[in-house]
C-alpha cells in the first residue's frame, strides 16, 4: 500500500509541471495577454494557453511555447511606415536578415507599447510576420505590461544568461 501511494504521488507531481521560467505578458489597459496566433503576434483575452506563454532561451531570445517561435525586432528604416510593426515572431533556429533577437527588458516594453495594436488600431501584417488585434479592450494611457497573475513588472523576468 505504501509503495502504491508514493507511486501515485510521484505520478501526480510529474503530470503538473511547474516551470518558474515560463511567464505571460499581460497589458493592464487592454486586459489581454500577448500571444501568437498562426505566425502573428496578437492580444488575447485568454492568458492560459501555451500560445500566450513565453520563456527566455539561449542567446537572449524570447520563445513562445505554443508556436515554438521567437520574438524578433526588425531593424532598419521602418519608422517611415506607420502601418508596419517591427515586432514579429520567427523560427528560432535561423536568424532572418535584419531581425534582432537579443532584448533588453526596457526595449521589449518600449516596443510592445509602441507597436502592439489595440482593437481600434490594427497593424497591417509584414511579409514574414505580423501583429494582429483581437477583441480586447483598447489600452488606456498610463497602464502597463506586467506578468499575468502577478503585480510584478516584466523586467523582473529579464534574461539571465546561463
Amino acid at each position: 500500500m505504501c509503495v502504491s501511494l508514493s507511486l501515485c504521488f510521484s505520478i501526480s507531481l510529474s503530470t503538473e509541471p511547474v516551470n518558474g521560467d515560463v511567464f505571460v505578458f499581460f497589458h493592464e489597459g487592454a486586459q489581454g495577454c500577448l500571444g501568437v496566433q498562426g505566425h502573428s503576434l496578437s492580444l488575447s483575452e485568454s492568458c492560459e494557453d501555451d500560445a500566450q506563454k513565453w520563456k527566455w532561451v539561449t542567446r537572449g531570445r524570447l520563445f513562445n511555447l505554443g508556436s515554438s517561435l521567437c520574438l524578433g525586432l526588425t531593424t532598419g528604416n521602418y519608422s517611415s511606415r506607420e502601418d508596419f510593426s517591427p515586432l514579429g515572431v520567427y523560427p528560432c533556429d535561423r536568424e532572418p536578415p535584419g531581425v534582432r533577437w537579443t532584448w533588453y527588458c526596457a526595449h521589449v516594453l518600449e516596443n510592445l507599447n509602441l507597436y502592439m495594436p489595440s482593437p481600434s488600431h490594427p497593424v497591417n501584417p509584414s511579409a514574414n510576420s505580423s501583429a494582429v488585434a483581437s477583441d480586447v479592450k483598447p489600452p488606456r494611457e498610463g497602464l502597463k505590461w506586467r506578468l499575468f497573475g502577478d503585480d510584478q513588472d516584466l523586467c523582473s523576468r529579464a534574461y539571465r544568461g546561463k
